[in-house]
């Protein structure tokens, strides 16, 4: 019985839809009737209308408009020159006219004339007009009599003033043509013109159809206010479902939008209103009707609608409803089609995705609110048309309003009437359980809060540790690599010779290292992406012999290495990420072998066509895997034992980079081992045979021989950095690539340099005191927008965070070096931004050159003593020269910097105390002072923390190091400096 009442019910609210649409629809087809003719050129023929017959006439088509002119009747006896014709119903925003020449585009606000003439066959009967609110003031003559006025039309905002009151205008049409006239002030709404229809017809079909009118939206608005009352008396009995209370509100702001439109029966009820409240709650009814709506909907299905959506609905309509209070209709009325817009996929949104969703759980009703939200869609699409013109139809979304609230409501008590006696039932229960429920929520929401501050909080440990190793690891190696460089530009031996393509290719095998371990969360994430190029593998497999080799020999190990004849030479694939596991696993067995040897041997696994699959194997005698860890040996920070961090060091990361490179390769790594007698670690990976030829490999150390110099002087290059030592660095590899370079020693001066002169690329360190290099970029940048120029900007840093390009990008630059900066990179990227080079340099000049500026080279790599020192000589290239140049200028420039550091002291400036002490840090690891070197570490860090009591109490103890660098720098010097040619 319950199914069948069910069917029944539905079946007569249908029946009772289809039948008011039908009602609804036949009193628009009354209304228009058949389709009359249209105005030409001010003019519509009426000679063949019956209006008895035919019904009523809307006065559409093309009138004679007047811009700027209040005209009368009789001034149209001498033929006024007319703006042009003009579509009515229709707005005059955007019209064009001919102002002195010149066409413009007019606005909403202004005022005009309107005249049309109507042909009829002459009857003498008795007509009617029928006008709509224009949102503004007009006043209309027929046939030379003024019959009509709403308002105060006038020629500016103090002359006119708007009322909104729909007219019928009786006339006897005692002539064959009838002369309209009408003037129309408009200062007060964004739309002007005549934007809403005017109706003729005879006297009885004009009171008959406002009577049809009047009556209907009395009696929406009358049953939209039943079913409130219904509604609110059903909230009141039963406070807890607030579903109730969301419906009556709606029927209410429809029931008074629909009031304050078309015929506006609220005058009928209460005369006095304004046109400005008229407007003020047209505009509020509809705004908050939205919210209001999804509220309903959510509250009747909370778990298939979105509670971030309804409170962003409520966001809108409050922003928007806003602007209807604190701004004039003129502003506020611009701003409706967009709310329109969003209205209509704000109901899409409810129909298609949360009840669709609701409607597939056979939520009760849920497929009947799917047909009542889509129809509301469907209307308030095609309103937003007739109301922008695009469509010429009627409005139906106050109808479509009122079946689907009528629909809703029905459906909505049907559905509070079955659930009442169940819900008091269960009420106390489910009180209960959700108490509960909300306890365990809140504790499961604070553990879940815990949980993810302490992984936010290790994440940015994890990501400043990063930061910090970037730059600190990176400065060293600049002058590290850009010296290896530099010197195997010079005349050497080939013992010497092959040392140094030794401590270059160590270099940058280190470089890459320690670019692997700075990227382990990228690894992690599993965004670690591989390249692919052509690659002699036996090239791989002597630069990892030839770095080891000599290291096993010292211990007493014998270490082989050996490609199979059948492993094809060339492959395709990463050479720098097989180099990396190779190095881990090699470095590995050497380290933990005391004796015995170590083995590296490459194998042709399997070939299919272009795919050959390599296998590497590393054996060792060393003392092999104990078993308790074998399972987790590839996992992050896992060592054999906790004695071995303590004798061999290292943080147990390279076989989880080996394991996770190798499955990035497609390949398998293993391992296998007997506790006491060595260890076998293998892995295979497939590469495709390359179809490049196989060429002998060329001396690696001859590559940095034949880079291009620039023959052509491009222009200055402006070097802005502050570290004195990567100064020296890159003005020598600038010179060797034949470049002339200024210096700017900050930020601040790269930007007085780049203003006064235009140079051909600037070279900008990122990290400087006082303006870092981001801000000198951004400054530059303006500047040249100015002057209609553009300098190529490429940044150098020692970052190697993600995002550092990215944040180089942002400030303007348009490169980016990273350092430590080789020759070779540094040649490539120059290429990209200055004029070709020219050619390799003759062998003989460059040598005979660098011959004469590197004589005290043996005797400063040989000298015995100074040892803290020796490693300047090193990173120099054992360039006397240079080493004792980048000394003199630490001398200079570190008393003025101590003095620096004890005004910031003594003013309390933490900030500039921390920016003075990171500068001498860096100075004083350059030229070897370690001590010197921590103890600014140290001052840099407490005043990092705010305590500058510590600081300045460490102050004495810098200066007193600093005194004893200065002597055994001075006695350096003495020994090692280069005598003034002068």
């Amino acid at each position: 019985m319950i199914g069948w009442g069910k069917k029944i019910i539905l079946s007569v609210l249908c029946a009772a839809g289809i039948f008011l649409a039908f009602l609804y629809f036949q009193c628009r087809s009354a209304e228009e009737g058949a389709r009359p003719p249209e105005a030409v050129d001010g003019v519509l023929d009426l000679t063949g209308w019956d209006f008895q017959r035919q019904g009523v006439v809307q006065l559409k088509g093309n009138w004679e408009f007047y811009w700027e002119r209040l005209l009368t009747p009789g001034d149209f006896e001498n033929e006024p020159q007319k703006t042009g014709f003009i579509e009515v119903p229709g707005l005059w925003n955007g019209y064009a006219v001919n102002e002195g020449g010149a066409s413009r585009r007019l606005s909403g606000d202004g005022y005009a004339t309107y005249r049309l003439i109507v042909k009829t066959a002459g009857q003498n009967d008795l007509l009617a007009l029928k006008i709509l609110d224009f949102a503004t003031s007009y006043r209309l003559w027929v046939n030379g009599k003024l019959l009509a006025s709403n308002g105060r039309v006038g020629k500016n905002e103090t002359e006119a003033s708007p009322q909104a009151f729909p007219l019928l205008v009786n006339f006897l049409n005692d002539r064959q043509e009838i002369e309209l006239v009408l003037q129309i002030a408009n200062f007060t709404h964004s739309k002007g013109g005549i934007w809403t229809g005017i109706s003729l017809g005879t006297a009885g079909q004009i009171q008959a159809l406002r009577e049809r009118q009047i009556a209907g939206g009395l009696f929406l608005g009358g049953a939209l206010v039943i079913m409130a009352v219904y509604h609110l008396g059903l909230f009141m009995l039963r406070r807890k479902d607030r579903s109730t209370l969301f419906c009556a509100l709606l029927c209410l702001l429809v029931a008074v939008r629909s009031s304050a439109t078309g015929e506006i029966v609220i005058l009928d009820l209460f005369p006095g209103t304004g046109w400005h409240l008229l407007y003020v709650l047209q505009y509020l009814a509809f705004y908050l009707a939205v919210p209001v709506f999804g509220q309903f909907i959510h509250l009747l299905f909370p778990d298939e609608t979105s509670s971030k959506l309804t409170r962003f609905s409520w966001v809108m309509a409050a922003l928007f409803s806003l602007t209807v209070i604190v701004t004039p209709v003129k502003i506020y009325s611009k701003f409706i089609l967009w709310y329109e817009l969003y209205t209509i996929l704000f109901l899409l949104h409810i129909a298609l995705v949360a009840l669709v969703r609701a409607a597939l759980k056979k939520r009760e009703g849920a497929a009947f609110f799917i047909l009542g939200t889509v129809v509301l869609a469907l209307a308030a699409i095609n309103d937003t048309l007739v109301a922008n013109d695009v469509l010429d139809g009627p409005y139906v979304i106050d109808f479509a309003l009122f079946i689907f609230l009528f629909f809703q409501a029905l459906i909505l008590s049907m559905r509070f009437s079955r659930a009442f006696a169940t819900v008091e039932k269960l009420s106390g229960e489910l009180e209960a359980y959700s108490r509960t429920l909300e306890q365990k929520v809140r504790e499961r929401t604070s553990d879940l809060e815990r949980a993810k501050q302490d992984a936010d909080a290790a994440n940015r440990a994890k990501s400043d540790f990063l930061a910090v190793m970037s730059h600190e690891i990176r400065t060293p190696m600049h002058g590290l690599m850009g010296m290896a460089e530099l010197l195997m530009e010079t005349p050497l031996n080939e013992e010497q010779r092959e040392y140094a393509a030794v401590i270059n290719e160590s270099s940058e095998m280190l470089l890459a290292i320690i670019d692997d371990i700075l990227d382990f969360s990228r690894i992690e994430e599993g965004k670690l992406t591989l390249e692919e190029a052509d690659f002699d593998l036996k090239q791989v497999e002597r630069k990892v012999a030839g770095l080891f080799a000599s290291k096993a020999g010292l211990k007493g190990l014998l270490f082989t290495s050996a490609v199979d004849p059948a492993v094809p030479r060339v492959l395709r694939g990463d050479p720098l990420r097989l180099c990396q596991v190779l190095l881990n696993l090699v470095g590995n067995a050497v380290k933990f072998t005391e004796r015995g040897e170590v083995s590296l041997q490459v194998f042709l696994e399997k070939r299919e066509g272009d795919i050959a699959i390599i296998r590497f194997e590393v054996r060792d005698t060393g003392p092999g895997i104990p078993e308790g860890v074998r399972n987790s040996l590839f996992d992050p920070f896992t060592q054999a034992d906790a004695s071995t961090t303590r004798r061999f060091g290292g943080t147990g990361l390279g076989l989880s980079i080996c394991r996770r490179l190798v499955e990035l390769m497609n390949g398998e790594i293993g391992f296998a081992s007997e506790e006491g007698r060595g260890a076998i670690f293998w892995f295979a990976v497939p590469f495709i045979v390359s179809g490049v030829a196989e060429t002998p490999a060329k001396n690696d150390t001859t590559v940095l021989d034949h880079l291009p110099v620039w023959t052509q002087n491009p222009g200055s290059i402006l070097v802005a950095e502050d570290s004195s030592v990567n100064r020296k660095l890159i003005l020598a590899q600038l010179k060797k690539l034949g470049l002339e370079a200024e210096v700017a020693e900050s930020g601040r001066e790269a930007v007085r340099a780049a203003s006064r002169n235009d140079y051909a690329l600037i070279l900008m360190d990122c990290q400087m005191p006082l303006m870092d290099g981001y801000e000198a970029a951004r400054i530059i940048r303006r500047l040249e927008k100015r002057l209609g120029r553009h300098t190529a900007i490429v940044a150098t840093t020692a970052g190697a965070t993600r995002g550092e390009w990215e944040k180089c990008l942002a400030a303007g630059m348009d490169d980016y070096l990273c350092k430590p900066v080789r020759l070779a990179d540094l040649h490539r990227t120059l290429a990209r931004w200055l004029p070709g080079p020219g050619i390799s340099p003759e062998p003989g000049v460059d040598d005979a050159a660098a011959a004469g500026e590197s004589g005290g080279m043996v005797a400063a790599q040989t000298s015995p003593g100074y040892g803290e020192f020796g490693e300047l000589l090193r990173v120099t290239g054992g360039d006397a020269g240079l080493a004792a140049e980048i000394i003199e200028t630490f001398l200079q420039d570190m008393p003025a910097k101590l003095a620096r550091l004890n005004n910031a002291l003594a003013r309390a400036d933490a900030a500039g105390v921390r920016l003075q002490a990171h500068g001498m840090k860096s100075s004083g690891t350059i030229v070897g002072a370690a001590r010197f070197a921590a103890l600014c570490r140290e001052v840099e860090d407490l005043a990092g923390d705010g305590d500058l009591a510590g600081a300045e109490a460490m102050f004495a103890q810098v200066e007193d190091e600093y005194r004893l660098v200065e002597e055994k720098l001075r006695v350096f010097l003495g020994k090692y400096g280069q005598p003034d040619s002068t």
